[in-house]
C-alpha cells in the first residue's frame, strides 16, 4: 500500500468513548484489539497537495484493505467493537473530515465500489458552499453506507479562544450543528471529531454531555 506524506494526517487516532448511557462503553476493552484509523480530506484535488490525495493512492488503499481482508468499520461501529465479546480481527476506520466536494464527486463512488464504508465528519456552516457538499449529497452519501458525523458548525479553533468564553462558545457550536444535521437529515450525529484535533478537558466533558457515543482527537503529525 502506498502511503504519500501529503494525504494522511492521522495513521492512528485515539478513539474515545463517553460511556453516556451506552451499554456497550460499560464493558472493558480487549487489549488485544485495536483499530487503525485512516483521515482523508480532498480526493483527486492538486490545488490543496497538503490535504489531498490522488485517486490513484485512494483507491490502492481500499484495494489493499480489501485484498489483505481488513474488516473496515465507520467510526461507531468501530467502538462498539471495542467494547464487544467480537473475535480480534485485522480492523481499519475510514474517516473524511469537511465534506468536500471532491468526496461526493471521487471518493464515494470508490467506497461505494470496494463497499467499504467510511464516516464523515461535516462543518454545517459550510454545507453547500462552493467547494462543499450540499445537504442533496449528504443524504445520498448516508444512503450509501457513510456514517456523517459532527465536526462543529464553524470549525474553530477553539484553544484560541479565552477559557472565560470558550465552553459557551463550543457547547453552542455543538447544539447547532447537531440541530442542523437532524433538521436537514433526520440524523442525530453519534460521532464527533475535534476541529483541527484539539480539545482540552472541558471540551471533552461537554461532549460527553451531549451525548455522542465516541470522539476523535489527533496526534498531529504525517506520514
Amino acid at each position: 500500500m502506498k502511503l504519500t506524506p501529503a494525504n494522511i494526517f492521522w495513521l492512528f487516532c485515539i478513539l474515545s468513548c463517553s460511556g453516556k448511557e451506552k451499554p456497550e462503553a460499560t464493558r472493558s476493552m480487549d487489549p488485544n484489539k485495536e483499530v487503525v484509523c485512516f483521515v482523508y480530506h480532498r480526493f483527486g484535488d492538486d490545488r490543496f497537495p497538503s490535504t489531498n490525495i490522488s485517486l490513484q493512492d485512494f483507491e490502492a488503499h481500499l484495494a489493499y484493505l480489501k485484498e489483505n481482508e481488513y474488516q473496515v468499520l465507520s467510526f461507531s461501529d468501530a467502538i462498539a467493537y471495542l467494547h464487544s465479546d467480537a473475535p480480534v480481527k485485522k480492523t481499519a476506520v475510514i474517516t473524511i473530515d469537511d465534506g468536500y466536494k471532491s468526496f461526493y464527486n471521487h471518493a464515494l463512488p470508490l467506497l461505494t465500489r470496494f463497499n467499504i464504508p467510511a464516516t464523515l465528519f461535516i462543518n454545517t456552516e459550510t454545507v453547500g458552499g462552493n467547494d462543499y457538499m450540499d445537504w442533496d449529497e449528504l443524504r445520498e452519501a448516508a444512503r450509501n453506507n457513510i456514517e456523517i458525523g459532527n465536526h462543529t458548525h464553524s470549525h474553530p479553533y477553539f484553544l484560541n479562544e479565552p477559557e472565560s468564553t470558550r465552553y459557551d462558545f463550543f457547547k453552542k457550536e455543538l447544539e447547532t450543528s447537531q440541530a442542523l444535521i437532524k433538521q436537514h437529515l433526520d440524523i442525530t450525529c453519534q460521532t464527533f471529531a475535534y476541529p483541527y484535533g484539539e480539545l482540552d478537558e472541558k471540551m471533552k466533558t461537554l461532549v460527553q454531555h451531549i451525548g455522542f457515543k465516541s470522539a476523535a482527537p489527533q496526534n498531529s503529525g504525517i506520514i
